[in-house]
Parts: C-alpha cells; structure tokens; sequence
C-alpha cells in the first residue's frame, strides 16, 4: 500500500526535515518542494495501520514538522 504524507515545516528547515524523514523505516522516498507544502513523503506498507502508526510515532514527532496531510493511494500504473 502506497501513503503519501505532505507536510508543513518551518520556515528554513526543508532540508534537515527531509534528512530525518529519509533516515525513518518505512518511508521509500522524500520530497522537498515548492508552494502550499514543504516536503513529500512517499510510505510503503502492507496495512493502514502500519502507515498510521508510523505517521503518529515516527513522521509527526520529527522537529520542525508543524502539519501533515495523508493521503492513502492506489497505483493505477
């Protein structure tokens, strides 16, 4: 199951955010980007709950995160 997570961080914190986030177990791929939203994670996991448990244990207890959305996905191709 593929999660993503978009996240607001603080102002000039992009890049250290997006290094811990890199460094978390179970997260296949980081983001920084530009607009809205500071940083794109992309998660792989078997179950829902793995991604929630990792989002609220790991992801949002990252200093400098301030927000995150989650969006579950399906691959089409």
């Amino acid at each position: 199951m593929i999660v993503f997570v978009i996240a607001e961080v603080e102002i000039g914190r992009e890049k250290e955010v997006s290094g811990e986030l890199a460094k978390v177990g179970g997260v296949a791929e980081v983001y920084v980007l530009t607009g809205e939203y500071d940083v794109l994670v992309k998660i792989d996991v078997e179950k829902p709950e793995e991604a929630l448990d990792l989002i609220m244990d790991k992801i949002r207890k990252i200093n400098g995160i301030e927000e995150t959305r989650t969006i579950f996905a399906k691959k089409i191709k």
